[in-house]
């Protein structure tokens, strides 16, 4: 049976240290690495265009097979209506982002 996996991206750098696209902190890359060593392996690797994302993922040690903009767009109302990261507190964020 085919497994679809999302993941999010690793913490980023904080205050001056962001920068722009707000790339992983080293301590992000640390941990991502730690989880990769104990994922298992997947067919494909799809990232959105932000840099985090594709950062993630290369530092858990998997090939990006494909940048998707789609990924990392939310629009605006919708953004608007479920918080900006409040929705990572919903019991089941998949499903209501099905709904929404």
């Amino acid at each position: 049976m085919p497994i679809l996996e999302i993941r999010r991206h690793a913490y980023t750098k904080k205050g001056d240290g962001r920068g722009r696209g707000s790339h992983l902190s080293q301590a992000s890359v640390e941990l991502a690495r730690r989880i990769g060593t104990a994922s298992q392996q997947f067919d494909f690797v799809y990232t959105s265009t932000v840099p985090r994302t594709r950062e993630t993922a290369i530092a858990m040690g998997f090939a990006v097979d494909e940048e998707i903009d789609a990924l990392g767009l939310i629009p605006d109302d919708l953004a608007t209506e479920m918080g900006h990261h409040d929705r990572w507190s919903w019991e089941h964020p998949f499903v209501t982002f099905r709904s929404l």
